[in-house]
């Protein structure tokens, strides 16, 4: 557990990546020589994940830790002659809120001065992605579940004090179409899992044998329950054997990423 701590404190989040830019091995490759250049502030990087489950999302782990900071207090830009354009890269620090992966949007017009509102959620350090999608109406906002709902608390707050309605709603993909998060407070002998409940009923459905499959070779009882578009997933030590609840949970993130990669949700009006 401390070894997988120190390596997540050596990893960072990049968001921004051009997916069609390039073919993925050669955009890793690009990544990886951006971060160990000095006007990025980085330094020899140990690990780079990509692609991920995640649209346009990179994972980087570097050798030291302050090489990790260090690139965190910089604006990255990813160059190269390869590329037809610059393009802006989001940075922020690992931790396991990230594989609980939202996207929303929020309705600038509902602000008096929409402008204003971007450049205050471009200028904190939150670890949410924001682009503005023409014309200019709409900013897309995406980063961990739990940022994106802070962030649509504060700007429901701020809508309400001018009197609009609500400023964010979530895209097409919903909050948590990318699995997983670590449930603050929760004790030390359980662990959770958010998912999109659409993706829940689909897995339960047709891949429940994977799920049983990981209760029953980690000793772990598996919990669920369902709270509107998120459901829980809840895995707690069992009495029936040595318990191993760290890998049953990294396993189960693993197997939600696999099967949720393909899946799409589409809105029909009617």
């Amino acid at each position: 557990w401390r070894r997988m701590d120190a390596e997540e404190a050596r990893t960072i989040v990049v968001a921004g990546v051009p997916d069609d830019a390039l073919d993925r091995g050669r955009m890793a490759d690009k990544l990886v020589i951006h971060f160990q250049r000095a006007r990025s502030g980085g330094g020899d990087v140990a690990a780079i994940r990509y692609p991920t489950a995640f649209k346009g999302v990179a994972f980087i782990t570097f050798e030291e830790q302050r090489d990790a900071d260090r690139v965190l207090q910089m604006t990255q830009t990813l160059q190269d002659p390869e590329l037809l354009e610059e393009y802006p890269l989001t940075v922020y620090p690992f931790s396991q809120d990230v594989f609980c992966y939202a996207r929303a949007e929020v309705d600038l017009s509902l602000f008096g001065d929409g402008g204003n509102v971007l450049r205050g959620l471009r200028s904190t350090r939150r670890p949410v992605r924001v682009t503005v999608a023409p014309p200019h109406r709409w900013a897309l906002v995406e980063g961990p579940f739990t940022a994106v709902r802070e962030l649509r608390e504060e700007l429901s707050k701020l809508a309400g004090r001018e009197g609009r309605q609500q400023p964010l709603r979530l895209g097409a993909e919903g909050p948590a179409k990318s699995p997983t998060k670590q449930v603050p407070g929760a004790g030390a002998g359980e662990c959770s899992v958010w998912l999109d409940s659409n993706v829940f009923r689909y897995v339960q459905h047709y891949h429940k044998e994977d799920l049983d499959r990981i209760s029953r070779e980690y000793f772990v009882e598996r919990t669920t329950e369902v709270q509107g578009e998120l459901t829980c997933i809840t895995l707690t030590e069992s009495a029936r054997g040595p318990s191993q609840l760290r890998r049953a949970h990294l396993e189960l993130q693993e197997l939600l990423a696999d099967l949720q990669r393909p899946l799409r949700t589409q809105i029909i009006q009617y």
